[in-house]
């Protein structure tokens, strides 16, 4: 099975949500997005667009970084226990 796999500035054309910000969000929430590794670089899978648009979504509505946390702890528990998945058959979609 192919999975699409997207980078941050891919995310970032896809929500309107800065690249800055995205990142800041994958660095504190690490534990919710799943994610490929290549070298250095994380791709993340399509969840992590959801992902990323609550955590957005949180913060405009006032929340702290650890309401959001707890938040995304209630929603998505599933999601800290998982680990980094490694790159095999992988797709940036450059047309988005």
């Amino acid at each position: 099975m192919k999975i699409d796999y997207f980078r941050l500035s891919d995310i970032a054309r896809r929500t309107g949500i800065p690249e800055e910000k995205l990142s800041e969000y994958a660095r504190e929430f690490d534990a919710f997005l799943t994610y490929a590794t290549e070298g250095e670089k994380k791709l993340y899978t399509p969840d992590a667009i959801l992902i990323m648009e609550r955590i957005d979504g949180y913060f405009r509505e006032g929340m702290t970084g650890e309401e959001v946390g707890e938040t995304l702890d209630r929603e998505f528990p599933q999601l800290r226990e998982q680990k980094a998945i490694p790159v095999k058959e992988t797709e940036c979609p450059d047309n988005l």
